[in-house]
């Protein structure tokens, strides 16, 4: 039997991805992977035997491209680490606001879905402390400590909410409202 091409495996990649992000891990079935993918469940099963081996798959593809496209075009050309969060704040704020607020982080909401029981949890909670670590390295600069949040000259910005109130430059943006 031939293996099926790296393009078939990286094409349910692919859509797993998008799947997860928008209906969540649970709530997306085996069915609505095959019907996004236009496969049949031979190819599927022989490229990844469980929804969990496609699940790591997905959590690997996030590890090797958090880097290169969220993290280095945040910080391109920045040296100091509070501007660094800063950009990086900035870039999760550009990328909710494209989707407008419909999506969130995908590693993150991955964490918060997965359970115990589930057998591959721990990946998910692995990349998310990756992340939480790159993100406490940067803000203490590597061997320089960090200043303090209350000290840095964009801590205390705020920007007027529609409603004129205002909210603090860190802050989510306000949530859509529904009718």
């Amino acid at each position: 039997m031939a293996r099926p091409t790296r393009t078939t495996r990286e094409q349910f990649v692919d859509v797993a991805m998008r799947l997860f992000w928008e209906k969540g891990y649970g709530a997306t079935s085996i069915a609505d992977i095959l019907q996004a993918a236009g496969a049949n469940a031979g190819s599927l099963y022989y490229c990844f035997p469980t929804k969990q081996d496609l699940l790591i798959a997905v959590l690997r593809r996030y590890h090797a491209g958090i880097h290169p496209m969220l993290l280095a075009p945040a910080w391109d050309g920045l040296k100091d680490p509070i501007e660094k969060i800063f950009a990086l704040l900035a870039r999760y704020r550009e990328a909710l606001m494209a989707t407008d607020c419909t999506y969130g982080c995908p590693i993150g909401s991955l964490a918060l879905e997965l359970h115990e029981p589930d057998p591959c949890p721990h990946l998910a909670r692995r990349q998310f402390r990756r992340v939480d670590r790159r993100h406490r390295a940067v803000s203490q600069g590597g061997t320089r400590a960090a200043s303090p949040w209350h000290q840095h000259p964009r801590a205390g910005v705020v920007h007027p909410d529609d409603d004129g109130r205002g909210r603090d430059a860190g802050a989510h943006p306000p949530r859509p409202r529904h009718l």
